[in-house]
Formats: structure tokens, C-alpha cells, sequence
């Protein structure tokens, strides 16, 4: 009964506010949007699992990152096989200790994991905090490592990761100040994992206005210092247009029970070419972080066959076909095999085809690809000519 009638109380004085004087109280929601309040857990399975959490982050190698407003606190889990490192982004008002549930299956299939707690958040430095802030801790963070990987984000680390690998951090009156751009740092990143991520940010300020009673004007004002701090409009600050910028592939997970973040607004990821979209039945916002299944998704995904990583224009695809393990159904196997994931053969059909205009022909495009994957040309060929609902995963 106590928040309840605090948070009535905070809503009669921001209703009262945005009738009085809209400018300064659309001010003052933006900065109680800004405040984070310490991460919670509700029922008694999830304190269970926030308790493992913290016992297993306590096995954790331990330090700390300057990043401009301060210090945050990160924690890095070493694999014995190191195939590469993973960071995990947690979402807003949480810690990096919800997030123990995805390290043993990244570890298990090679990836080193690193993890920190945001800016104003865990056992980071100070109260308040924005999500240019927690960019620019995000590439504090990958700049200690000579190359990442992937990113794994949820929630509100989703709109952290798409502004950090946009590179706009590095604009204006948000750049950095270390002469290295956040494009620099991760610019190297293979792949993506979204976990209950909100794509328009304008539901995100909307609900607050609605849930703190501001009024048009106030809300106007609010959302004015939002996209000046982003030196974007609202519209326009949405997940879509980040991470089709990227251009990496993608996987996106999330409930459809979510009470937080919309199911049908993780749905819009679906309308990037590169990304796959996994809905779960039953599963809400922060259970999701806690389901076995998520974490072994995602570390299939970021584990399987390399090909799906980079542009073939780009990298020596065979070379890292040949030297990296394929998965299946969960295990590994270093054997050679001329046996491909249809998502590699989707992925290699889309590179031939958004490259043709590069090259002389078409075919000329097929033999550049096949060169650089390790297949036949001719069976390249035959495969883009296939509708693809019917397309084998063999290329000879």
C-alpha cells in the first residue's frame, strides 16, 4: 500500500506540475527518467535465481572502467577454450548478476563472457544515468579487449547497443573525448542477441509520462529533452533504425506474456533482413532471462557455422569455415564437412545477390562468393536459382 500511494502522490503532483508550469516539470520527469531505482526481484523462484546469480558473478575476475561519468564495475568469465568474447548488456533498473543464466552456455561452446553493471546501477558509480552514458560504458568496456565478438543485450541494453555500434556516441556534443569512436572499438562485432529489447523508444517515454500523469505540454517538453540528448527525433530513435544501419545478423527473443516491453513491438525486428525473431509462449520480461532455453538459443546462435558473421566481400569466409567447429542440435564436431546451415545458404544467396551490381555479371558475383565460402560455383548457381522454401543445406 505504501508505493501504491507514493507513486499516487507523484502522479498529483506531475498532473498538478503540467498544468502550472509544463517547461519546468516536463524537465524534472526527465530527470526522475533518468534516476534508476535499485534492481528488484519479486517472486520467490526468481530470488532463488538472483541469489545463484550473485554466487556465480562471485567467481568472476573483477574490475573496474573508467568511462567519463564515472567508474563501472565489470566482471569477466574466462573460457578454457577461447573461440572469442561475448558482453552482456543488462536492462534498465536491473544488474549484471540477472544475466548469469547466459554465461554457462556461452562458455561451454568456447566464448569467453565479460559483463558490467551500467552506469547507476549494481556497484557502479552514481544515481543518475541516460542511454548515451551507458553507450559510452559499453565501449569503455569493449575497448579493454582486442575484439568482440558479440553483444548479447537485454531490455533496455538493446537501445544501448544499437546507439554504441551506430557510432553515434561520437557526434557533437556526445562524443567522446578519447579521439577513438565507438565504430572503432566494435566495429569488429559478428553478431547480435536481443533478449525482450523494446524497439520505439516513444513507448517508452509515452508510458512514463502516462504512469507519472503528465499532461501534453509537460510531455512534449520531456520528450524535447530526450531527443536532444540523443540529437535524434523520437521517431526516428527506434531499434529498427539502429541495428539495419549495423547490419549484423541478429536474434531476437521474446515473451509473449511480457507485461514490460510489448510482445507486438519486438515484433517490428522482424522487419530486418538479417534478423531472426523467436516468440515464446508464457514467458514474461524477466523471466525470460532465467529460461534454459534462452541461453542455449543464443549460444548456438553466436557458436554455429562463421559464415553468417561477415560480408564475403569482406572476410576469407573459407578460411574461417574450415577452422571453426560446426554445431548441431547443440554439439560440437570438428570434422570437415561440405554440409551447410540453411541459414548459411540464405546468407550466402543474399551476399550474391546484393552484390551483383559490383561485378561484371551474376556469375561473376557466384564464382567471388563460392570462392570465399568453399563451395562449387555451379552449385552456388543452382542453389539461387531455387525458390527458397525449397532450398537444400548441401553445397557440394
Amino acid at each position: 500500500m505504501g508505493t501504491s500511494f507514493t507513486s499516487h502522490i507523484v502522479k498529483s503532483l506531475f498532473s498538478t506540475g503540467s498544468m502550472v508550469a509544463p517547461g519546468l516539470t516536463g524537465s524534472m520527469a526527465f530527470r526522475l527518467f533518468n534516476r534508476p531505482w535499485p534492481a528488484k526481484t519479486y517472486s520467490e523462484q526468481e530470488k532463488e535465481l538472483s541469489r545463484i546469480g550473485v554466487q556465480r558473478l562471485a567467481t568472476a575476475n573483477r574490475f573496474r572502467v573508467a568511462c567519463g561519468v564515472g567508474e563501472v564495475q565489470a566482471y569477466h568469465f574466462a573460457a578454457p577454450q577461447h573461440r572469442g568474447t561475448v558482453i552482456l548488456v543488462h536492462g534498465w533498473t536491473s544488474e549484471a548478476s540477472h544475466l548469469m543464466g547466459l554465461v554457462p552456455p556461452l562458455l561451454k561452446e568456447g566464448f569467453s563472457v565479460v559483463c558490467f553493471d551500467l552506469p547507476a546501477h549494481g556497484k557502479s558509480s552514481g544515481k543518475v544515468t541516460n542511454i548515451v552514458e551507458c553507450a559510452k560504458a559499453l565501449e569503455a568496456v569493449a575497448a579493454l579487449f582486442s575484439r568482440i565478438h558479440a553483444i548479447v543485450a537485454h531490455s533496455f541494453g538493446g537501445p544501448v547497443t544499437g546507439l554504441a555500434l551506430a557510432g553515434d556516441i561520437g557526434r557533437s556534443g556526445n562524443s567522446t573525448k578519447s579521439g577513438n569512436s565507438t565504430k572503432g572499438v566494435l566495429q569488429d562485432v559478428e553478431k547480435i542477441a536481443l533478449i525482450a529489447a523494446p524497439n520505439e523508444s516513444a513507448y517508452l517515454t509515452r508510458a512514463f509520462g502516462a504512469a507519472i500523469g503528465l499532461h501534453a505540454k509537460a510531455q512534449s517538453d520531456f520528450e524535447a529533452e530526450f531527443e536532444a540528448l540523443c540529437e535524434c527525433p523520437l521517431d526516428q530513435f527506434t531499434g529498427t533504425h539502429y541495428f539495419a544501419r549495423v547490419n549484423k545478423p541478429m536474434l531476437v527473443l521474446h515473451g509473449e506474456a511480457d507485461c514490460e516491453v510489448p510482445h507486438a513491438d519486438g515484433l517490428r525486428y522482424r522487419n530486418l533482413e538479417h534478423c531472426d525473431f523467436v516468440s515464446l509462449e508464457n514467458i514474461g520480461h524477466r523471466d525470460i532471462l532465467y529460461t534454459p532455453e534462452v541461453g542455449e538459443r543464443i549460444a548456438r546462435f553466436i557458436a554455429r557455422n562463421h559464415l553468417i558473421l561477415a560480408d564475403a566481400c569482406d572476410c576469407k569466409l573459407s578460411q574461417i569455415c574450415r577452422r571453426l567447429p560446426l554445431v548441431r542440435g547443440g554439439t560440437t564436431t570438428s570434422k570437415i564437412t561440405n554440409k551447410f546451415f540453411p541459414e548459411v545458404c540464405a546468407r550466402a544467396v543474399r551476399m550474391v545477390l546484393s552484390h551483383k551490381a559490383k561485378h561484371p555479371s551474376r556469375w561473376a558475383a557466384i564464382v567471388s562468393v563460392a570462392s570465399k565460402i568453399g563451395c562449387a560455383a555451379q552449385s552456388l548457381h543452382q542453389w539461387v536459382g531455387r525458390p527458397t522454401s525449397t532450398a537444400g543445406t548441401s553445397l557440394a
